[in-house]
């Protein structure tokens, strides 16, 4: 006889605790994964390919065996047991796995799909069993929970919310708890306790479930029949006596429900897929900001289920039911779309109030995310109890019923997430993407409709009017997305947008489209890749964040491949990680090497680099001693079977989630056992959105694999690189000076500032001496704790070039620590002596950037004078105190006052003869003055000193209108136009233009 007696009410909560275990599983294997997979689009999809295959198949199979048992509450402690047993062993099987991996890798090199097919093996069998037995444990679970037919869309639609609100909780909990706070072993150990007590508990009221009195004596049926006479329903009949929701009317219909709803899975995972791409471009791509995208998503479905489930078993008509949510869900998703478009803009104002609190500015970020995907992701959650609802006929096949359903789904979802990520977003564009999945949704609405057996023809047609509205007349309407606002990296760079449109009057999107039209704009596989032109300079954006340019970027470049380099006495093989521009691919080739291996992991920039940056990277791509892989760097450098002389690594930002895997000290042992003896490793490193804590971290944590380390100041404040040796790592003289001898070399180096010598010693700040001092309290970062990745991001707003030098001003040394070979007599103490004044000059430019970024200017122009009075060629000491002069000259001219303006332009001049900012300046205010002749002096001069200068082309323009020198005038602003295309008065001068040449309008 049936037991008819109610569900425990703990069982909910047990399901609850163990969907967080799931997810923070999920986030924690895709990282664990990281390690011997690589951190490239494809290795994640993997992970969640194999995560969903496996809960798919576990809900297949325990569809299938569960209705049989009487015992469904036994066999979920059982399966929650196995599976935090088992998550425990994860970490040690993954390690047993490296063999295999590396194997593969050196065996498929130059196969990459093959390699890719063996990495999803590899891995599939690792998770296939905890994620069946995870996919498991709804099935069984429902068999346990549903005891009314009546209540089955409430008890299972619940079942389902409330596992997926514990999902909820261990995506916040992952990101922004358990892993910054416990590391990654510690985060699987409390996942692990967690399955493993509710395990406990399960078996324990199993017991007690079973030692209870029957449902059926007479006390509880005298509970029964008072519990009836005060007017609850009476218990459901038998469940072999239940009969079909629909009269029966419905099974005809049944498998196509089911294919619809696979089909509905696959739009929701191109919907998450495609939403995910577009937000991370919005509030940027660290970890914080993933977990929170993935948390307002599966909140959404989790409510959505919770809400829904309440009702379900109300609706007469379920297969109506389920077509109108999914005509809600397209018309929904629809409506979000130009809502994305413009939510950059609104990115800006929020990072302006909030990027002093990090706690508030992740919260508004959420709320923001929340609410835009809000009203599309309630209907998707809510779909799953109707389908339930809607499949199971009968009670006693629920566990089949519910396990046939869920696969189906999670199928069409694994596909969905493939489709959306390699072949939809790469061919069609995120947008266009999106709205083929609005087609699918609306598509099965209006076919549901059709299949609905109580709805008259008259409805019918009318959802059938609906759908056909939304495909023919909205979704072609929806206005396009502006590639300039979707990669203005407005979670990165807002204080620069508001300042612009601030200083203008101008509106927000007006300062964000000053800043560059676009040349390049390609939602690829991995990473949304752009290229920007502005004044004349070309710059590399991947998912809005700038990673090189023409402009400003190019010394850093430049000099990643030059330090090390120079370094080494015979560099014969070169592995550089990370192509971006090609800058210092181009930089290694000036050396006389064999071989440049460069790992790049989005196959965009290869593009991007051979097309756009050829001039810049000197067609690097074409030398034939190149070859570039598309990989993960961390996984090549930990399979490859090849031996490195010099090694430069030039990743994206660490606080970028993934990145701060090639800060680690495992990564640094990776890439010492690569090193052939004597090999050179140089390893780029940012100080700016960094804390001193977050610098000395990293510092501390190479010198832990390298006894024999420097440090050297690419830009200061601003690029470092850490340079480590094996058996060597000392700057001979010799090398040095033949070096800079080499023509090839030379020029190089002369393009970036370094005329001589000396100035390359000035990059030097401190050995392996001075770390102990600098820093001594740093802890170490690890694979396990991800302390730069979780710490990282909450100093993305951190003006830190101040706190930085200050940090560094004790500990700079003189390059005559690192100097060997110095020829005898007064040709070498000259040297010895010229390298300590540069460094004494480079610890004055120091001091007035700090000075600077204070505010107090007298300050840092009196030391970036003594800088200049110390070491005569410091160039950046001389650009900085031109740069501090003119600021000041152009905010006196700004407020009209350019008597007073003058001085400070005129002393820029005197200090940096060839720079054509201050003659600009200077000109353009004698302009302003009625000094023409001396305008047109500084102007012209400005011109002869950088062709490429637009501001001085502009004033010559207008110079040349107070002469009536009007054919010269056009060509001063075409030459303007040439190189400031996208400049705000642009539009203005090509009208001006025309009417001068007489053409229309």
């Amino acid at each position: 006889m049936e037991r008819l007696n109610r569900p425990s009410p703990l069982v909910p909560w047990f399901f609850f605790l163990s969907g967080i275990a799931g997810l923070v599983y999920e986030v924690v294997w895709a990282r664990l994964l990281e390690r011997v997979m690589g951190a490239s689009v494809y290795s994640i999809t993997t992970v969640l390919t194999v995560y969903m295959a496996g809960l798919a198949l576990g809900s297949f199979l325990a569809g299938k065996f569960i209705d049989r048992r009487d015992d469904p509450l036994r066999i979920y402690g059982v399966l929650q047991g196995v599976i935090g047993i088992y998550c425990l062993l994860v970490p040690a099987i993954v390690a047993a796995t490296v063999p295999i991996y590396r194997a593969a890798y050196q065996s498929f090199e130059a196969g990459f799909h093959t390699f890719s097919l063996v990495r999803f093996a590899i891995s599939g069998l690792v998770l296939l069993v905890p994620t069946t037995l995870m996919g498991a444990t709804l099935p069984v679970l429902s068999k346990y929970m549903a005891r009314r037919f009546d209540r089955v869309g409430e008890s299972v639609g619940g079942l389902y919310a409330i596992n997926t609100l514990g999902a909820v909780v261990g995506s916040f909990a992952a990101g922004f708890v358990l892993m910054p706070g416990l590391g990654m072993r510690g985060t699987i150990v409390a996942a692990a306790a967690v399955n493993i007590v509710v395990a406990g508990l399960v078996l324990l009221l199993y017991r007690n479930e079973r030692s209870a009195p029957p449902a059926g004596g007479a006390g509880a049926k005298a509970k029964r029949t008072k519990r009836q006479e005060q007017g609850e329903p009476k218990e459901a009949a038998p469940a072999g006596h239940a009969p079909p929701p629909d009269g029966g009317r419905l099974k005809p219909v049944l498998a196509l429900v089911l294919v619809a709803f696979a089909l509905s899975g696959f739009a929701a995972m191109v919907y998450q897929v495609a939403w995910m791409r577009t937000l991370s471009l919005v509030v940027g791509s660290s970890v914080y900001a993933v977990s929170t995208i993935l948390t307002a998503y599966i909140l959404g479905l989790g409510l959505g289920a919770a809400v829904f489930s309440r009702y379900v078993d109300r609706i007469k008509d379920a297969v109506a039911g389920m077509g109108i949510l999914e005509l809600g869900i397209g018309a929904a998703a629809l409506a979000v779309v130009p809502i994305l478009g413009r939510l950059p803009l609104v990115m800006v104002g929020v990072v302006e109030r909030h990027a002093d609190s990090f706690g508030m500015l992740m919260a508004v970020q959420f709320g923001l995310v929340f609410l835009v995907i809000l009203i599309p992701t309630l209907l998707l959650g809510a779909v799953f109890p109707t389908v339930v609802r809607l499949f199971t006929t009968r009670l006693d096949s629920i566990g089949r019923s519910v396990g046939d359903v869920y696969a189906s789904n999670t199928l069409g979802a694994i596909v969905g997430s493939f489709a959306g990520g390699f072949l939809l977003i790469p061919a069609l564009g995120i947008q266009r993407s999106i709205a083929v999945a609005v087609i699918i949704n609306v598509a099965l609405g209006a076919g549901l409709l059709a299949l609905s057996p109580t709805l008259s023809r008259g409805r019918k047609l009318a959802g059938a009017a609906v759908a056909a509205l939304v495909l023919a007349l909205f979704l072609p309407n929806v206005p396009r997305w502006d590639p300039v606002i979707m990669s203005s990296g407005a979670y990165l760079y807002a204080d620069m947008y508001a300042e612009e449109a601030g200083t203008t009057e101008g509106d927000l999107e007006e300062a964000v489209k000053v800043y560059g039209e676009v040349l390049y704009h390609e939602e690829g596989v991995v990473t949304t890749v752009t290229v920007r032109e502005a004044r004349d300079e070309l710059y590399l954006q991947a998912n809005g964040k700038t990673e090189a340019s023409t402009g400003p970027d190019m010394k850093t470049q430049k000099l990643l491949a030059h330090v090390p380099m120079m370094l080494h006495e015979e560099p014969g093989s070169v592995l550089v990680i990370g192509l971006a521009s090609g800058v210092t691919v181009a930089a290694a080739e000036k050396y006389p090497v064999e071989t440049i291996d460069c790992v790049e992991i989005a196959p965009a920039m290869v593009e991007v680099a051979r097309t756009y940056f050829a001039e810049a990277n000197d067609n690097c791509l074409e030398d034939p001693r190149v070859n570039i892989i598309v990989e993960d760097g961390r996984n090549h450098v930990a399979f490859t079977d090849a031996g490195y002389d010099v090694m430069i690594s030039q990743p994206s930002n660490p606080w970028i989630v993934g990145i701060s895997n090639l800060f680690t000290r495992e990564f640094f042992q990776l890439a010492h056992d690569r090193m052939n003896p004597g090999g050179i490793v140089g390893f780029w490193f940012q100080a700016y959105n960094m804390s001193p804590d977050e610098f000395r971290m990293i510092v501390r944590t190479f010198s832990e694999v390298f006894e024999e380390m420097s440090l050297w100041e690419l830009d200061p404040g601003v690029d470092y690189m850490l340079v480590g040796a094996v058996d060597g790592g000392m700057l001979d003289h010799e090398i040095l000076m033949r070096r800079f001898d080499d023509p090839r070399i030379g020029r190089d180096l002369l393009s970036v500032g370094l005329d001589e010598p000396i100035d390359y010693t000035g990059l030097f700040v401190f050995d392996d001496s001075r770390v102990d001092d600098y820093a001594e309290n740093a802890p170490v970062h690890t694979d396990d704790n991800l302390k730069l990745e979780f710490s990282a991001p909450r100093s993305m707003h951190r003006r830190s070039l101040g706190e930085q030098l200050s940090a560094l001003a004790p500990h700079r040394m003189s390059a005559e620590a690192i100097l060997t070979n110095v020829p005898e007599g007064e040709q070498g103490e000259q040297f010895i002596e010229a390298a300590a004044a540069r460094s004494r000059a480079r610890a004055f430019l120091a001091r007035g950037l700090v000075a600077n970024e204070a505010g107090r200017l007298q300050e840092a122009l009196d030391a970036y004078v003594l800088a200049t009075q110390e070491s005569p060629g410091e160039s950046e000491a001389i650009e900085a105190a031109s740069k501090l002069l003119c600021q000041v000259g152009s905010s006196n001219a700004r407020a009209g006052r350019d008597e007073e303006a003058l001085p400070y332009f005129r002393t820029a001049t005197e200090i940096g003869p060839d720079l054509p900012q201050p003659r600009c300046l200077l000109g353009a205010a004698y302009l302003r003055l009625g000094r023409l002749d001396e305008a047109r002096r500084e102007l012209e001069l400005a011109v002869d000193l950088d062709p490429d200068y637009a501001d001085a082309y502009y004033n010559l323009g207008l110079l040349y209108s107070e002469l009536g020198m009007t054919s010269q005038q056009v060509e001063a602003f075409e030459r303007y136009l040439e190189h400031a295309p996208t400049a705000r008065n642009a539009e203005q001068v090509r009208s001006w233009i025309r009417q001068q040449r007489g053409e229309s309008e």
